[in-house]
């Protein structure tokens, strides 16, 4: 009977584009120049790395901590590497393959990285990161409302807070959909997409996926002014969205000139904010 041959599989390191923010810092740590760069994407040359995990802890987002089992011999390329948006799925190897990994430790990591989602978790404001959302290509564009001097005048270091006013994009999805409702008209919103509520305007706005969703709500407010205004007339909802406070700030003389607000707003599938307004 002839034997059958063994594939040989290496654990490939790779450079998750969707979370990479491309600050240069793994590719000056390497010590063997194992990473290199184009406009798009860093990537890992797998001739070159030998798997010193120099590069693992400097990195700022976690991005460099993702690793593939592949056959040596169909390893991902440099190009194909550059070429990515996202990271290629674990592919099914073959039966014959051999592992560059013991199966006890591959089972003792994924246990041991099962509670987080993973060996590189995401951020703790989405089930999955979505990064990048603006390029060079597709920049957002702010305008600079308010340049507010915190410090005195004789004071020997200058602190200032700028207000930025991104025009439209006031109301950030973080992960999920939400869905405003305005009179006869529904408009449904997902990750990296932004909505404003114009002051005075009565809406609604709800979950109807089957997912959490969290939007990311800033408000400049008038001295004493409320932030929301629900309607009398509105049903209590079965389901509320819950409001998460990161920030409160005032800036101006006293009394105030006005208030900065940011708030994220927790949705749980069918959660309900309802009829409300602004002020401004």
């Amino acid at each position: 009977m002839g034997q059958t041959a063994t594939i040989e599989i290496i654990r490939q390191h790779l450079i998750d584009p969707e979370i990479c923010i491309r600050c240069n810092t793994c590719e000056e740590t390497c010590p063997i120049d194992a990473i290199t760069h184009d406009a798009r994407n860093y990537v890992v040359d797998p001739a070159i790395c030998n798997n010193c995990n120099a590069c693992i802890s400097p990195c700022p987002t976690g991005a460099i901590d993702n690793w593939r089992d592949v056959p040596r011999d169909r390893a991902h390329s440099i190009d194909a590497q550059l070429g990515w948006d996202t990271l290629p799925t674990q592919q099914a190897l073959d039966s014959t393959a051999g592992s560059s990994i013991p199966a006890e430790i591959a089972a003792l990591t994924a246990l041991a990285t099962v509670g987080q989602g993973g060996t590189a978790p995401p951020p703790w404001s989405a089930a999955h990161p979505y990064v990048n959302l603006h390029t060079l290509a597709k920049p957002a564009i702010a305008t600079v409302t308010g340049n507010h001097r915190l410090t005195g005048e004789d004071a020997s270091a200058d602190v200032r807070h700028i207000v930025l006013d991104f025009g439209s994009a006031a109301f950030p999805v973080l992960e999920g959909q939400s869905t405003i409702r305005e009179g006869a008209g529904e408009k449904v919103y997902g990750p990296g997409e932004t909505y404003t509520e114009a002051e005075g305007a009565v809406l609604t706005a709800s979950n109807k996926g089957n997912v959490r969703t969290r939007v990311l709500a800033s408000f400049l407010l008038s001295p004493g002014a409320p932030q929301t205004i629900n309607r009398p007339d509105s049903p209590v909802p079965a389901i509320p969205a819950i409001p998460t406070y990161l920030s409160r700030s005032t800036f101006g003389t006293q009394p105030a000139e006005f208030e900065v607000r940011q708030v994220v707003n927790e949705f749980a599938p069918g959660a309900v904010q309802p009829l409300h307004t602004h002020s401004g």
